[in-house]
C-alpha cells in the first residue's frame, strides 16, 4: 500500500511539473539615456503589453516609399522614460523585420538618434501577450 501511495505522489508531481515545464521569463521595458544623448532600450513585447502600468510599450516599424525604406524603434518604461531611434541601414532594417508579437527586443542609438544596434530574440522563454 505504501508503494502505491509513493507511486501516486510521484505521478502527480510529474504531471504538475510537465504542466509548468520550460523556462519562462518576464522582461519589462528598460530605457537608459546617457549624458551624451546616446542610449538604448530593451524588453519583451509581451511583458510590455501585459504590464500593470500604463507607461510601458515597445514599438518598432518599417516604412517605405520610392526613396527607400526607413526603420524606427521606440520604447517607454514603467517610469515613463522614453527613447527612440531611426535607421536606413539595410542590415538593421532586416533585423527589425523579424520582430514578432512575442519577441524580446533591444535597440541602441547614437547622440543623433540613429539606431546603431538592434537585437531581436524570438524564443520560447519570452512572455507572450495575454488575450484581453
Amino acid at each position: 500500500m505504501r508503494f502505491v501511495s509513493i507511486a501516486v505522489c510521484l505521478a502527480l508531481v510529474a504531471v504538475a511539473t510537465a504542466a509548468e515545464a520550460g523556462r519562462k521569463q518576464k522582461q519589462p521595458v528598460s530605457v537608459w539615456r546617457n549624458a551624451d544623448n546616446t542610449g538604448g532600450a530593451d524588453g519583451a513585447v509581451g511583458s510590455a503589453r501585459n504590464s500593470s502600468d500604463r507607461n510601458q510599450y515597445m514599438h518598432c516599424a518599417l516604412s517605405g516609399n520610392v526613396g527607400g525604406i526607413w526603420g524606427y524603434c521606440e520604447a517607454s518604461d514603467a517610469n515613463n522614460v522614453f527613447g527612440a531611434c531611426g535607421t536606413s541601414s539595410p542590415s538593421l532594417i532586416q533585423i527589425i523585420g523579424t520582430i514578432g508579437t512575442d519577441s524580446t527586443v533591444q535597440f541602441v542609438w547614437d547622440a543623433n538618434g540613429n539606431c546603431t544596434n538592434v537585437l531581436v530574440f524570438n524564443n520560447s522563454m519570452s512572455e507572450p501577450k495575454k488575450q484581453p
